[in-house]
């Protein structure tokens, strides 16, 4: 069996996944985010308050010593969701960028897991499942931040619903509407970055696992020269039958990311705000559609 022409991913040095995520979690520490979060919140303020002077909020229902009361309890909500939303943005591309980082670059995944998977009665050779520990990997974490955007979209729909008429007649101003538009854009762009994400380094597994399977060829093994002796075990009498095998696990991992749109908490989020129950039955008919 030959070998195969380096691909693009195979040009670039090994590298050891405990190390790159070490550096992610330092990317991803509550310092980091919260400096990155507060500048982005800042400057959404301060660009939006623009359309308070543009469209002016009138005939506010307080007056007297309340009027300063209300206006610094407004500011505090105000600056807190916008940290929320910006929090949870922040989250989304983040893991965008190790998803874009993992799948472009070649790793050395831990020995002990490596070991493992030698030790199966198949004989998986450890540069086949890279592909898969890597989808693997992004499916668990896309599953855990995927689950943050309930936070900002229910402090949303209560600030939708207490401006509403039935507790006052005071109606909702056009730039507070406006703003809130711009919020549940960020909040969407951003769940849908990393979606898009999480497929792409997909389509790029199955690729890989393709070109192995079609040109007969067998991916350069990363691991240490120690490790090779633990995983290569020398029933190797069927790898296409293993790369199917593999392959078809990818294609069909249906958590975090890589679940159905039905599936999707920002679309949950979004359908059970706006429609109540009546958009979780709608939630529940696409499910049983695959949609």
């Amino acid at each position: 069996m030959i070998k195969h022409k380096p691909s693009s991913r195979e040009g670039h040095l090994p590298r050891s996944l405990v190390i790159f995520w070490a550096e992610h979690r330092v990317a991803g520490s509550m310092p980091a985010r919260m400096a990155r979060v507060v500048l982005l919140a800042w400057i959404f303020l301060v660009v939006t308050s623009a359309l308070y002077v543009l469209l002016p909020v009138e005939d506010i229902p307080i007056r007297g010593d309340y009027a300063g009361v209300w206006l610094w309890s407004w500011v505090i909500h105000t600056v807190a969701f916008q940290i929320l939303v910006f929090w949870v943005m922040d989250a989304n591309l983040l893991l965008s960028r190790f998803i874009r980082q993992l799948s472009r670059g070649r790793f050395v995944w831990p020995r002990a897991l490596r070991a493992q998977w030698a030790t199966l009665p198949s004989g998986v050779m450890d540069a086949y499942v890279d592909d898969y520990l890597t989808m693997t990997l992004i499916a668990k974490r896309t599953s855990a931040v995927n689950r943050l955007i309930y936070a900002p979209t229910l402090v949303m729909l209560i600030l939708v619903a207490s401006r509403s008429t039935v507790f006052d007649n005071w109606s909702a101003p056009l730039s507070s509407s406006l703003i809130l538009a711009l919020n549940a854009v960020v909040l969407l762009g951003s769940a849908l970055t990393l979606r898009r994400t999480a497929e792409q380094a997909r389509n790029l597994a199955l690729s890989r696992l393709d070109h192995y399977l079609l040109q007969g060829t067998v991916p350069e093994s990363t691991g240490s020269p120690a490790d090779r002796p633990v995983m290569e075990k020398p029933d190797r009498e069927a790898p296409e039958k293993q790369l199917t095998v593999l392959r078809q696990r990818i294609k069909e991992l249906r958590t975090g990311a890589f679940s159905p749109y039905s599936e999707e908490p920002w679309l949950r989020a979004v359908m059970v705000s706006l429609t109540g129950l009546g958009g979780s039955a709608i939630l529940d008919a696409m499910n049983l559609v695959q949609f």
